[in-house]
């Protein structure tokens, strides 16, 4: 409760008080403890606060991650709250954004993107060793060791500074920072 009433600022405090106090009283209504005098009462209440809502279009290509990197550029310091629609297709609002979402942390295990430790030897497809099942479909299409999956979980690279790749991972781990806050708004 502490977290969601200061982590996210003012109009998503309001915004979240408010949505808990209509469970309480949706709970106080279906136990029929609420009278019919406060009822009326509370149903002439005004609402404060909304939450701005910003729109992106993303095309679906092989560069989506580079489009998500551009967006969160923009969309860091903003505290609308962002929705993502795919060019081309119909459809805006949570589906598409959760995807979009879903999309981008996968994306996010490339191992060509040097961020996460790997194991040496070549992986086990045996339902033994194999990763946890994912619903993605995407995942499927791409080939064996595209992805980094350990049973143990990702853990970040351990890079030497003068390694070709250490400015450009910790891009994107800044990338993925600011990633899961916006997932977790």
């Amino acid at each position: 409760m502490f977290f969601a009433c200061t982590a996210f600022g003012t109009s998503r405090t309001i915004v979240w008080l408010q949505a808990q106090r209509d469970r309480a009283l949706d709970r106080q209504r279906a136990g029929n403890t609420v009278s019919p005098r406060r009822a009326d009462i509370e149903a002439t209440e005004f609402r404060t606060g909304r939450l701005r809502h910003e729109r992106v279009r993303i095309p679906r290509h092989p560069n989506l991650l580079r489009s998500a990197m551009q967006v969160m550029r923009v969309h860091a310091s903003r505290k609308s709250v962002l929705e993502v629609e795919f060019a081309g297709e119909e459809g805006t609002g949570l589906g598409p954004t959760l995807e979009f979402y879903a999309l981008v942390a996968a994306e996010l295990q490339r191992a060509d993107l040097h961020m996460w430790l790997q194991d040496d030897v070549a992986p086990d497809t045996s339902p033994a060793h194999s990763a946890p099942p994912c619903n993605l479909s995407l995942l499927d299409e791409k080939p064996p060791g595209y992805y980094v999956m350990r049973a143990g979980g990702l853990f970040p690279s351990t890079l030497p500074q003068d390694s070709p790749f250490c400015d450009k991972v910790c891009k994107y781990f800044w990338f993925l920072g600011v990633f899961l806050a916006k997932v977790s708004q």
